[in-house]
């Protein structure tokens, strides 16, 4: 009886979260444009987000890089004042990347931003920022964690015992994640190797997570079929909610040395055409260990939303805003962009 009944209440659970899918999912329709931001201990070094994982450097080494991971700009009301400017209707921060380094408190992990290095909870301060700016927000979070033993390297076969330490992890921090900063709007899952989600629990872990935050919304990157799909890096429509995430040059991480930015027109042109096939466009920054973010992506992101750049840079003219492109765009139902 106790097992029917657990069936039925689980039962009852997913039904409500299917009655209320359209509803969760309209305001992010609407928003059409957003700002993801990739930051963590790699952007010290500057050679991207897998460094890690690419140079072969131990545990043991990339704590010691961790250890001097101390930003003395991490200003996140500047970050959303620039996404409020690019007319961006909300905000997704990675929380932890597949190195496993967390900028937030967690309880079942000692390879935090406040145990190592600026000795901050970096998340709460922007999930505060965000919040007190009426921003929405959202929180990338990889199942991948590098600085468990066994681990690497990725792409072969994984005995369980190996995998099943990240699992418990990665349960126990969602939690911690979406019951210590208050309203979530996105859940932003990567780095499902293996890609099993029986192994990973994926059901059980979203149904976890809209008993937590019934507003909010999952996307399709933990296994299961969720509010929206994410291509990277190219716009491909899909029948159900979706979002082209993109970078502004080649890399997620801060990569100085990658000077092969899109020009503005292209930006505009990647907005126009995910926007006019009823997706949304969220577009990367990449802020360097200090926490700030890169002349030529302000330059990009304010000219992109028809704004004039000040920047000391060689890049192409915004265009006028009367003369915007996007500045009358109608795009899917209802949904006007103006500067």
């Amino acid at each position: 009886m106790t097992a029917r009944l657990a069936i039925l209440v689980l039962f009852l659970t997913l039904a409500g979260f299917s009655q209320t899918a359209n509803e969760r999912v309209a305001w992010w329709q609407e928003a059409r444009f957003g700002m993801f931001i990739h930051w963590g201990v790699y952007s010290l070094e500057g050679r991207g987000e897998w460094i890690m994982y690419q140079e072969h450097i131990p545990y043991s080494e990339y704590r010691q890089i961790a250890e001097r991971f101390r930003p003395k700009h991490f200003h996140p009301a500047d970050w959303v004042a620039l996404a409020k400017k690019a007319g961006m209707k909300y905000m997704v921060l990675t929380t932890r990347h597949h190195d496993g380094y967390c900028l937030f408190d967690s309880k079942v992990s000692d390879f935090t931003s406040v145990k190592i290095g600026p000795g901050r909870d970096l998340i709460r301060e922007f999930a505060d920022t965000c919040h007190q700016a009426g921003m929405r927000m959202g929180f990338y979070y990889s199942l991948q964690d590098w600085h468990f033993p066994g681990v690497l390297p990725q792409g072969h076969p994984k005995p369980r015992e190996i995998i099943e330490p990240l699992v418990h992890q990665a349960h126990a921090q969602v939690r911690e994640l979406l019951t210590s900063y208050g309203k979530v709007d996105i859940l932003w899952f990567d780095g499902l190797t293996p890609g099993d989600p029986d192994l990973w629990r994926s059901r059980e872990l979203c149904v976890m997570a809209r008993q937590l935050q019934p507003e909010i919304l999952i996307n399709d990157r933990v296994g299961t079929s969720e509010d929206f799909v994410t291509p990277e890096n190219v716009v491909s429509a899909a029948q159900q909610p979706w979002e082209s995430c993109y970078t502004m040059n080649r890399t997620w991480g801060y990569a100085p040395y990658d000077r092969n930015y899109k020009p503005v027109h292209e930006i505009i042109r990647l907005l126009a055409s995910c926007a006019s096939q009823s997706g949304n466009l969220l577009l990367n920054v990449s802020p360097d260990a200090d926490g700030r973010i890169p002349s030529e992506q302000r330059c990009s992101t304010r000219s992109a939303a028809g704004w004039n750049c000040t920047e000391p840079l060689s890049m192409a003219p915004a265009l006028p805003r009367s003369s915007h492109p996007i500045s009358a765009f109608k795009a899917g139902s209802g949904t006007t962009f103006t500067s």
